[in-house]
């Protein structure tokens, strides 16, 4: 533990300590040789101008480009049968790709064997997927383990030096409450207790990011489930939802980043993958996941019932019987918006509702409208 974290100082939004390091008339003062206190050199809480603190700017840094952040917290959340797991070890598996160290804690190891086949196949269907997962700097454990207890957070710190030199820049905890010991969904200050134990014990340890899976609420679908604390005290959230549970498409909405702007959803389909093992016959299947940019859609189009929402729609309408093209750029929907009196803060309600209504998906750079039901 460093000692900014052993201060309780949160060191993901600070610079390296040695750059406070000036010197300073206040370090320079003594309070004689005599004085029991400490100088002012010692001290680290160091105060810095606001011409110092823009001079060192802080940009986002990458483990998926617009996707993943470095060295941050990561909540992802859907319902059973979302697909959320197979989207968290696709980006395991890009990061590893990358020739970085990945960590993945499987809480239902079974079946983890046929989504590694699946991916590599997947992704490179001219190479055999030994040789494929064998150059992956990618390592997991298929069991659950209660990561509520230091002891354990120590004993897997301990695993992961076994590996070697090379440290690992992602952690993914899949599910939440399957690693742990039940109690991070029960209140606040559990959950707070929890994400400060894996945050000073694996994020500030090894600089990584912690991407952890969980469900839904049972009666709220929108965010996780659990205290509120679990999406307020991370830094990014994701959203994972499958509108039609008859077609293998799902929809990712990230809710906020740590040093830079959410992107628009995205979205993935999965494929069926025919694997090498045969069961009574007939070989068995898994999935993988492909980016796409015709995200899915619910299979009937809906009215939207929000007065913002239905003056949006009939703006879109009106706007698209003339338009040479579906696509509709981001300045674009925030200038029909802005006209229709649509609130700054209302906007990404009335996209969420339209694009889930089955009227708008995300495109590059914008949206594409649906003139006709899909």
């Amino acid at each position: 533990m460093n000692a900014r974290t052993e201060l309780g100082v949160d060191d993901r939004e600070l610079p390296p300590l040695e750059a406070y390091a000036q010197d300073s008339p206040g370090a320079r003062r003594s309070n004689g040789a005599g004085d029991a206190h400490e100088t002012a050199s010692s001290n680290p809480f160091k105060l810095r101008s606001a011409a110092q603190i823009a001079a060192q700017p802080q940009t986002a840094l990458w483990l998926i480009k617009g996707v993943l952040e470095r060295n941050a917290l990561l909540l992802m959340f859907g319902e059973l049968g979302s697909l959320k797991s197979f989207l968290a070890l696709d980006w395991a598996l890009q990061t590893a790709d990358g020739g970085e160290q990945v960590i993945y804690l499987h809480a239902e190891g079974r079946g983890l064997w046929k989504r590694l086949r699946a991916w590599a196949m997947h992704r490179y269907p001219n190479t055999s997927w030994q040789q494929t997962l064998d150059r992956l700097p990618f390592h997991a454990l298929e069991r659950p383990i209660n990561l509520s207890a230091d002891v354990v957070v120590a004993q897997l710190c301990e695993a992961i030096e076994q590996l070697g030199d090379k440290k690992p820049v992602l952690i993914i905890v899949d599910t939440m409450g399957r690693n742990s010991d039940g109690t991070v969904e029960r209140s606040t200050e559990d959950a707070q207790v929890y994400l400060n134990r894996l945050d000073n014990g694996l994020r500030a340890v090894y600089g990584c990011s912690v991407l952890f899976v969980t469900h839904v609420g049972h009666a709220v679908k929108d965010r996780a489930r659990g205290p509120y604390a679990l999406m307020a005290n991370t830094d990014a959230n994701y959203s994972v939802e499958r509108p039609d549970p008859l077609k293998l498409e799902i929809i990712v909405k990230v809710g906020r980043m740590k040093d830079a702007e959410s992107p628009p959803p995205m979205a993935y389909v999965a494929d069926v993958i025919e694997l090498d093992v045969f069961e009574d016959g007939a070989p068995m299947t898994s999935l993988a996941l492909r980016a796409t940019e015709r995200p899915a859609v619910a299979t009937r189009r809906r009215e939207p019932t929000g007065k913002h929402q239905t003056a949006m729609l009939s703006a879109l309408q009106e706007h698209f019987r003339t338009a040479p093209t579906d696509l509709l750029s981001s300045l674009e929907w925030r200038a029909i918006g802005k006209a229709q009196g649509v609130p700054r803060q209302r906007f990404k309600e009335v996209e969420d509702a339209l694009v889930k209504f089955g009227w708008i998906v995300p495109s590059v750079g914008g949206w594409r409208y649906l003139r006709d039901p899909e």
